[in-house]
């Protein structure tokens, strides 16, 4: 079982010895929504990455956004665009001829060219362009965890129908392919046999998709409403 956001954000704050691991797993997690939003709002690549960095060790480690975060405040997301917001107005405010001080402790890593290349096929807002990084994110944590999961109990043609029919097309845009295709490349003996291997795994993604999506958000919130609500900000972008 996955640990939720909330409960990592716990950990933080708890001060356990699995601090500092849980702390870099929360900001690997999210640093691409960070670098969306930031890009989407005019900024070019170098600074939207400076400004990535700036936020994540002056507001995220500096001042203990996820020590503070508090889960009866609501989604986990929108903590997290709130204080990236305020951080955007508070860098702008800064005298223009004052350079931007080195970020404190060691850079992460940003490899920052495949969200570039996703955002210059499709014009984002701020907010969307954040939304749909959280989402990818998101849905990427459940796609490779499914993955390994089907491999490690002998699914591996399941996972491949699976991935050539719902995969592949979602997230990088190519066709769907036919059931008589899979049939031929997987060596099945009839399209039903496929049909049936890529709607056992769509089910179990569908609820793996769901329980991630309850891991970011208060349980006072049903997950079914943070993923309709992905969905709408998604199909706005």
């Amino acid at each position: 079982m996955p640990k939720t956001d909330w409960s990592m954000i716990g950990q933080v704050a708890g001060g356990e010895e699995a601090q500092a691991a849980v702390l870099e797993q929360l900001v690997r997690r999210y640093w691409g929504a960070v670098y969306a939003y930031i890009r989407a709002s005019g900024h070019d690549v170098h600074t939207s990455a400076d400004l990535t960095q700036g936020f994540i060790a002056e507001v995220v480690l500096s001042r203990g956004l996820f020590e503070s975060a508090d889960q009866l405040r609501g989604r986990f997301r929108s903590l997290l665009m709130s204080a990236l917001q305020n951080y955007l107005r508070q860098e702008y405010r800064r005298t223009s001829a004052q350079k931007r001080q080195p970020v404190s402790g060691p850079p992460m890593s940003l490899d920052t060219a495949q969200i570039d290349e996703q955002m210059e096929s499709a014009k984002h807002s701020p907010e969307s362009a954040f939304t749909a990084q959280w989402t990818l994110a998101l849905v990427n944590r459940v796609v490779d965890r499914l993955r390994r999961e089907c491999r490690v109990e002998g699914l591996e043609t399941h996972w491949d129908v699976f991935e050539h029919r719902v995969i592949r097309p979602m997230l990088e845009g190519v066709e769907v392919l036919p059931y008589p295709a899979l049939v031929e490349r997987f060596n099945l003996d009839y399209t039903a046999q496929a049909a049936t291997m890529m709607v056992s795994i769509k089910r179990r993604f569908a609820r793996e998709l769901m329980n991630e999506i309850a891991n970011t958000v208060p349980k006072n919130i049903p997950p079914e409403d943070e993923l309709t609500a992905l969905l709408h900000d998604l199909e706005r972008a």
